[in-house]
């Protein structure tokens, strides 16, 4: 179970995150990205979630990708995280100073925020 949050951005990897676990389902049939992903008020992030779910659907992801663009209650979200054997947030560079999604999906671990 492969576990990712943050907003539904381009610069947020998802597109990146699917293509590895298209690459790594050949390894890991059963492998899961459990993608808690919410749309953005930017139309950007609308854009975006029709290519992402343009992309699961021609890789045949539809089984191992659960993607979540609801803006769900932080408690839910670290529960549903909890369950991950990985989590990845696999952000490209921005001008934002920084991101509170690895410290909001990881609250156990308070010495990488």
């Amino acid at each position: 179970m492969v576990g990712t949050f943050g907003f539904l951005l381009p610069h947020k990897g998802t597109l990146e995150l699917i293509d590895a676990i298209h690459a790594l389902r050949t390894e890991i049939p059963d492998i899961h990205l459990l993608a808690f992903s919410a749309r953005h008020p930017d139309p950007a992030s609308a854009v975006y979630e029709v290519e992402v779910r343009e992309k699961i659907e021609r890789l045949k992801l539809e089984a191992n990708v659960t993607l979540t663009t609801e803006f769900l209650p932080e408690d839910v979200v670290q529960g549903a995280l909890m369950a991950a054997d990985v989590i990845v947030l696999p952000y490209h560079p921005t001008e934002e100073s920084a991101s509170a999604a690895l410290r909001s999906c990881c609250p156990w671990e308070s010495r990488w925020s």
